[in-house]
């Protein structure tokens, strides 16, 4: 039996940054012009790490795992990895 992803998507730069620190795995990018947004597989702890962010408290990170996601966000983004999407 397959298991359906869940999806979580995010066009906070420093989040998906920060998710992807923390080993949460991008299924998706989508570009909108200029603005784009990261889909991860929220394996239940994402939505925690998110308010983690959000909130400020607690939000720790490995500093060379955040900077090394940030280098591979904006690989994603400038090597043209995220599609394009348009509007119908």
């Amino acid at each position: 039996m397959k298991t359906e992803i869940v999806e979580f998507p995010t066009s906070n730069f420093y989040l998906a940054a920060y998710l992807l620190a923390h080993g949460k795995r991008i299924v998706n990018c989508e570009r909108d012009g200029s603005r784009a947004t990261f889909i991860f597989a929220d394996d239940g702890d994402v939505r925690r790490l998110t308010n983690e962010f959000t909130l400020g408290h607690d939000a720790l990170v490995h500093a060379p795992a955040f900077v090394n996601a940030i280098k591979r966000l904006k690989s994603i983004l400038y090597d043209g990895i995220c599609a394009e999407e348009y509007g119908e």
